[in-house]
């Protein structure tokens, strides 16, 4: 058992070493995660069926994804760019 946790650690080690860097260094992915952690606390106090869980849990996960995928689209473009 203990086997297979490390190995399981070693296969997502850097993704969740990347979640974490963005979220320690970028402000805007900061604000996305404040954002989807508001609308699922509030998400709670409306009675939701398992559908609309499925589409607020995917959109917060979406939206998420594609500010890491800008930041590090932003990180390239700084990385080529001239200035």
């Amino acid at each position: 058992m203990k086997l297979l946790v490390v190995k399981i650690y070693h296969k997502f080690k850097y993704a969740i070493l990347g979640l974490w860097d963005g979220l320690s260094k970028d402000k805007s992915i900061q604000i996305q995660w404040v954002i989807a952690m508001l609308v699922l606390s509030i998400s709670f106090v409306f009675p939701l069926t398992k559908i609309e869980w499925i589409i607020v849990l995917l959109l917060c996960f979406s939206v998420l994804a594609l500010e890491y995928f800008n930041s590090a689209l932003e990180a390239i473009v700084d990385l080529v760019s001239p200035q």
